[in-house]
């Protein structure tokens, strides 16, 4: 079986303008002339580059795609991490809004009787 496969070291050119083939007009309409025979490319070896190019837009179009995840997900955690460190600072503004709060009521409620008192006191001398 194997001495009938012919080996390519032993392979000869054959003359191809001795096979008749139909005559073809390339380009019907205009356009460029006919091409020659080395100019044209089979169905496999076009479909072939087109996968090639699939593959490149589907891998660059991937890789695109990981670039926006990533620059979408940094963006999440920065404004998480932003909108955490607010909720931080309005806590404890809130807190410290407070705080002086009570401290004010606390001020006024001895200071009100005191200054009623003195008040009163002015009043009664003129």
């Amino acid at each position: 079986m194997n001495d009938k496969i012919l080996k390519l070291h032993e392979a000869k050119p054959i003359n191809t303008d001795s096979l008749s083939t139909p005559h073809k007009k390339d380009n019907i309409g205009g356009g460029e002339p006919p091409m020659s025979n080395d100019k044209y490319v089979t169905h496999e070896e076009l479909n072939h580059a087109v996968d090639k190019l699939d593959a490149k837009i589907d891998l660059s179009t991937e890789k695109l795609m990981h670039h926006v995840d990533d620059k979408f997900n940094e963006s999440k955690v920065d404004l998480t991490n932003k909108f955490s460190k607010n909720q931080s600072e309005i806590t404890s503004l809130k807190r410290d809004l407070k705080s002086n709060s009570d401290k004010l009521a606390w001020i006024v409620g001895i200071l009100s009787p005191i200054l009623t008192a003195v008040i009163l006191k002015l009043l009664h001398l003129s």
